[in-house]
């Protein structure tokens, strides 16, 4: 398995006038999602946002947290890749039994459990938007006594090469950042395992740290690859959250070039967010809404402790890069995505109201304008939905602080 950023390969989709449908470089549509301009907003209250309704994908039960990407095979047929955890779910008795909610010391509920162990699989939905059950994989079976993984989030390059971002998890449950470079060939080649690499002391300067050498383990989750950069394609741009009570409303933005890990400052989350109110992270990767890189579609999850459990939203924003190469988060938006929206959600854990997103795939018609992004959920920790959001709607929302400084 690769673990070098220098990796170059793999085909690129073509994309025809309708919006977001993909086709073979011979013609034939294929992986035809819908058009936004064509469904109705699934409820008012997103504002349009949200367009049809949720979609149960098949042979996803047990299935969770999955990165996304798209890819075209090697006889031209674009595809769409999902790389996640797949846990059997708990005897339902226990995760639902009436036993009172224990607290910590700093009155927070205590899930039950210790961390959702079980291999990471690859699986891939083909043009009719089912997954492909001869071409499910096992990438990762995690041993007695050893790390666990899970949360790959995924930047495809235009090469081929995919950079995950993921979380790496200790037996006893600390998490730790950690990535992997790979190609979608490679995760499918037979007797291939992942070997991601952790990020320990984040260097400044010249006190950098090469990735998994040693150092201090830094814990924190929710590893998120942004972009390589235009003008140095060395390098590339992650973000993450510490562990730490301080950290909670806090990401660290960190360059990685030829394996040296360097941090370069934090971004500061809201905390006036009712529901973000206890914890604030990442979602799937950022996506720039132009060639010119400066303003990208992301999401942001809240956690707020309702009755005492924990519940958990996604809400859109903007990821804004200055002129100094700072990247900055704003337009934190009003709940979006809850497990609510879904039918028949099963939590896998008492104590918490879980809804994830670690994956989406964006759509763009012939222009290159991004009219679409098919979004890969899991409620309740339990399996892998598909719901649709149309970006025009979140963009025509934004309000830009930097012009009226300019003005």
């Amino acid at each position: 398995m690769t673990n070098g950023f220098d990796k170059k390969q793999g085909d690129q989709p073509v994309l025809n006038a309708s919006p977001g449908i993909l086709k073979e470089p011979g013609g034939s549509s294929v992986n035809n999602p819908p058009a936004a301009d064509e469904l109705e907003p699934v409820s008012s209250e997103s504002g349009g946002v949200i367009v049809g309704k949720p979609e149960k994908i098949e042979g996803t039960e047990g299935f969770y947290n999955p990165a996304a990407w798209r890819y075209v095979d090697k006889y031209g047929v674009p595809k769409i890749c999902l790389l996640g955890r797949d846990v059997k779910m708990p005897d339902q008795a226990s995760a639902t039994d009436d036993k009172p909610v224990e607290f910590t010391a700093d009155g927070d509920p205590i899930v039950g459990g210790g961390p959702d162990v079980g291999p990471i699989v690859l699986k891939v939905i083909g043009p009719d938007g089912r997954i492909i059950p001869e071409l499910t994989k096992i990438v990762f079976e995690p041993k007695v006594g050893g790390p666990s993984f899970e949360d790959f989030r995924a930047l495809s390059l235009d090469d081929g090469t995919l950079i995950f971002g993921l979380t790496w998890v200790e037996p006893d449950g600390t998490p730790f950042p950690a990535m992997l470079v790979t190609t979608t060939e490679e995760l499918m080649e037979p007797g291939t395992s992942v070997e991601p690499k952790i990020v320990k002391d984040l260097g400044s300067g010249d006190q950098t740290t090469p990735l998994d050498e040693e150092g201090v383990k830094i814990p924190g989750k929710n590893l998120t690859p942004i972009d390589r950069h235009s003008s140095d394609t060395d390098t590339y741009s992650f973000m993450f959250r510490s562990q730490g009570k301080e950290n909670r409303h806090r990401l660290q933005v960190f360059y990685v070039k030829e394996g040296v890990v360097t941090h370069r400052y934090d971004i500061k989350l809201p905390t006036d967010k009712e529901w973000g109110e206890w914890q604030m992270g990442t979602g799937a990767p950022p996506e720039w809404t132009d060639k010119t890189r400066r303003e990208a579609i992301t999401l942001i999850h809240g956690i707020t402790i309702v009755n005492g459990e924990y519940v958990y939203t996604f809400a859109s924003a903007r990821m804004y890069r200055d002129q100094d190469d700072v990247l900055s988060l704003d337009n934190i938006g009003k709940p979006l995505l809850t497990s609510a929206l879904f039918d028949d959600v099963v939590q896998r854990h008492r104590g918490r109201n879980a809804f994830y997103i670690d994956g989406w795939v964006p759509h763009r018609d012939e222009d290159g304008n991004l009219v679409l992004l098919e979004v890969f959920g899991s409620p309740g920790d339990s399996r892998t939905d598909r719901v649709f959001l149309d970006p025009r709607e979140i963009i025509r929302q934004w309000k830009r602080p930097e012009l009226a400084v300019a003005a």
